[in-house]
């Protein structure tokens, strides 16, 4: 599983690459990417409050 801020990272990183002077199809592609590592930068940050509430040890 990945951290939230390595998936932030991923996400500015594609995000970056949209904004590229590239095709536009190639542009929509990353920012598709993009909204995906988003998501689950989000659902990361859930999985961390629910070991926190749990108790268990983060990585």
């Amino acid at each position: 599983m990945f951290t939230a801020a390595q998936c932030l990272d991923k996400a500015m990183e594609l995000e970056l690459l949209a904004a590229a002077a590239l095709a536009p199809d190639a542009r929509a592609e990353f920012r598709d990417l993009a909204l995906q590592w988003r998501r689950l930068a989000c659902r990361a940050l859930v999985q961390d409050q629910r070991g926190i509430i749990a108790g268990t040890p983060q990585a």
